[in-house]
């Protein structure tokens, strides 16, 4: 019997994190919270610091000190709200710094020893009128640590990233933002990875893909991406005309470990949250959106309270593995669902699953698999007899620590 707790898994992933602080001597730091672009030489406002990281001098109020070319430009923040008229367009490589979420004069109550850690303090928020970030037009990698990127809106793609490099979330949010494909992010250009960790993605919304989506295609090729997202919280997105949270297409290889997918909504009639599929029947992959080699890996993630037709929705392209999530508990037609009709007899449908805590004997909202995933001897538990209080807790609310999480109960089961 093997037993373990999610939060405290991830409490103790997040205990043993540095704190995350741009050390660089070459920093560029921003000075003002308004959005100016050259007028005033007086201040370094953030549109100017991404400016003057591509041009490698001075620009506006900015001061630059590391000119060489080839290197990653830091840009400091300070703890408060940039508001943006526009969206950014970054044409360097660069690492965008939040203030530091520490307190020097408290200790932490994980380790009991300075500093404390704090709330996030440093905002960008679009206002409703654009895009935060649109990494399309030059194609530079983009991070982001200790950032809040608030109320990115747009008509098309990406709500608050428009992706066409690299793009990596460290102890960052994304929040209230909206677009027609990807609310929060949209992976535009094909080999680029995606590296969201200890973040937090809520309130956003799309017609398709409220938190992420992608392009299927680079001309007629699937476009392949690496996306791995570890130990967030990605709650409360979408609304009851989305068709998906998660909309994966092209050739991802796509592995997400030790989150909380909760109270998420999708269509009740044709919406998912996690939607893995080529949207076609034809074994051969000629019309499918989704490439034969395309992965998914779902480990040790909570799935619950979220609201769609189904929570998991896949078909034969692609392999999936499964491993000890708890995915049970949404409110829907099914928690997994096959694409093309009822699972049980189908085969080859390239899913693995193992310790999973799932519910597939219900008559509504069960998780419909292929008899051949859970063969003789199989370590998966069945708690369609279980009750949502006698395994887990109430949703906690967010905090530095924990983002949102359930806490297992003392008798889960493995």
């Amino acid at each position: 019997m093997k037993n373990y707790k999610k939060a405290f898994l991830a409490l103790a992933v997040i205990a043993a994190m540095p704190l995350f602080a741009d050390t660089t001597t070459g920093r560029i730091d921003v000075t003002t919270f308004d959005d100016e672009d050259g007028e005033n030489t007086n201040a370094c406002s953030l549109r100017e610091a991404i400016k003057t990281a591509e041009l490698r001098k001075s620009y506006g109020g900015c001061t630059v000190i590391d000119t060489r070319e080839t290197t990653q430009k830091s840009i400091q923040l300070k703890a408060g709200t940039y508001t943006l008229t526009k969206e950014l367009v970054p044409n360097a490589n660069i690492a965008i710094f939040g203030a530091d979420p520490v307190d020097w004069q408290k200790k932490s109550v994980l380790t009991n020893d300075y500093p404390a850690q704090l709330e996030l303090q440093t905002y960008i928020d679009a206002q409703g009128k654009s895009r935060v970030f649109n990494t399309t037009s030059y194609k530079q990698p983009l991070s982001l640590n200790n950032v809040i990127l608030a109320n990115g809106v747009t008509t098309g793609q990406g709500g608050a990233i428009y992706a066409g490099a690299d793009i990596a979330l460290q102890n960052s949010q994304i929040l209230s933002s909206r677009a027609t494909s990807g609310g929060a992010i949209y992976l535009a250009s094909p080999n680029i990875t995606l590296s969201v960790n200890h973040s937090l993605l809520k309130g956003n919304s799309a017609t398709q893909g409220s938190v992420l989506s992608m392009g299927c295609f680079s001309d007629t090729v699937y476009a392949p991406r690496t996306i791995t997202l570890t130990s967030n919280s990605i709650v409360n997105n979408g609304n009851t005309a989305s068709t998906s949270t998660f909309e994966f297409c092209g050739k991802p290889s796509a592995t997400l470990s030790v989150n909380t997918i909760s109270k998420n909504i999708a269509n009740s009639t044709n919406g998912s949250i996690i939607k893995f599929t080529g949207d076609t029947n034809n074994p051969v992959n000629t019309s499918s959106i989704l490439s034969s080699s395309s992965s998914l890996v779902l480990l040790n993630n909570t799935i619950v309270e979220n609201n769609a037709n189904s929570t998991f929705l896949y078909d034969k392209l692609g392999a999936k593995k499964l491993s000890f999530n708890v995915l049970a508990y949404n409110t829907g037609s099914y928690a997994c669902k096959y694409l093309l009709g009822a699972a049980a007899e189908q085969k080859s449908v390239g899913l693995a699953l193992s310790f999973n805590a799932l519910d597939w004997s219900s008559t509504t909202g069960k998780c419909d698999i292929p008899t051949e995933s859970l063969p003789d001897g199989h370590s998966n538990i069945d708690i369609s007899t279980q009750s949502f209080s006698s395994l887990l807790s109430s949703q906690e609310a967010i905090s530095f620590y924990r983002l949102f999480t359930y806490l297992l109960s003392k008798r889960y089961l493995f």
